[in-house]
């Protein structure tokens, strides 16, 4: 057993490296550089499919206007599980209050997007990322890139794994599952390649669910979202926007989640009646690829 001693002292000198900026005494994730302020939305279906979308909201004149929105800025920790997740993943043990003291080494800290901003509506269609996570990660691991991408006025989906391969999260009653961890005796390649599939599928269904929600008939699925008040905004702004879904889709992710794109992207179809490709490129980036090996 990891001692609470040992296991603070470890985060101490870990967050010495990452130090992050502050505004009225509140962290935050660094600021993107792109011309377009950002804005965010967690969007669920009854299904239990899990995204954060991060997009463009606006044209950016200065530094400051960034800030305008500081107030409605997301959390990148949404709720405690995560960061018992994230450790339960380091240490493969729970360890009592250390998510707190996690929690609180990191100050916190606030993603620079405007929470459930309505999508920029623009003249040309805005090309769309669909990003799957590494291993014991999840939906808003991976801010600062992905904030960083839609400030170049790009809309990037960024899926929550079901399959075990999360840090953490709620399966479809609710219930909190974390990452699964490989028994003693399992074939992990077994393991791993049924859960690439499942990620798979999972990113197919993020993008049917994108021409869902921005009305293309392409794609014929009834996903339906969980209701969400604070999102209505969102929803009823994406339809509006040009989400390039047709030539402009590509998929992308990091470790087992650049597994994950790169067997997308040569399997993944529109539907079964057209063998055109869902995804037209790929960016892995430090892909684990034993899952497909």
């Amino acid at each position: 057993m990891v001692s609470l001693r040992f296991a603070s002292k470890h985060f101490c000198s870990v967050m010495v490296f990452q130090t992050l900026p502050r505004r009225n005494g509140q962290s935050h994730l660094p600021i993107p550089r792109g011309k377009h302020i950002v804005g965010a939305t967690d969007v669920e279906t009854e299904n239990g499919l899990l995204l954060r979308c991060y997009y463009p909201v606006a044209i950016s004149e200065s530094s400051s206007d960034h800030f305008k929105a500081f107030s409605s800025w997301l959390p990148w920790l949404p709720s405690l599980e995560y960061a018992d997740g994230y450790l339960r993943f380091k240490f493969s043990a729970s360890i009592p209050l250390l998510p707190r003291i996690f929690r609180f080494l990191l100050c916190d800290p606030k993603c620079p997007a405007d929470g459930n901003a309505p999508v920029l509506i623009g003249d040309k269609p805005m090309p769309v990322i669909i990003f799957s996570h590494g291993l014991g990660a999840m939906r808003t691991t991976y801010s600062i890139l992905l904030t960083e991408l839609a400030s170049q006025g790009n809309f990037v989906a960024a899926v929550e794994h079901k399959d075990g391969s999360a840090s953490a999260t709620r399966d479809g009653q609710g219930v909190w599952q974390f990452e699964r961890k490989i028994l003693p005796g399992e074939n992990e390649y077994t393991v791993r390649n049924a859960q690439v599939t499942q990620r798979v599928e999972e990113c197919e269904s993020v993008y049917r669910l994108l021409c869902q929600l921005g009305g293309k008939s392409a794609v014929k699925e009834d996903l339906k979202l969980r209701k969400s008040p604070a999102a209505e905004k969102f929803v009823d702004a994406i339809a509006k926007a040009k989400l390039d879904l047709d030539k402009g889709c590509y998929i992308s992710g990091h470790s087992f989640g650049g597994a994950t794109a790169l067997k997308a992207l040569c399997t993944s179809r529109i539907s079964p009646n057209n063998d055109q490709a869902m995804f037209k490129k790929a960016l892995m980036l430090d892909a684990w690829m034993f899952p497909i090996r």
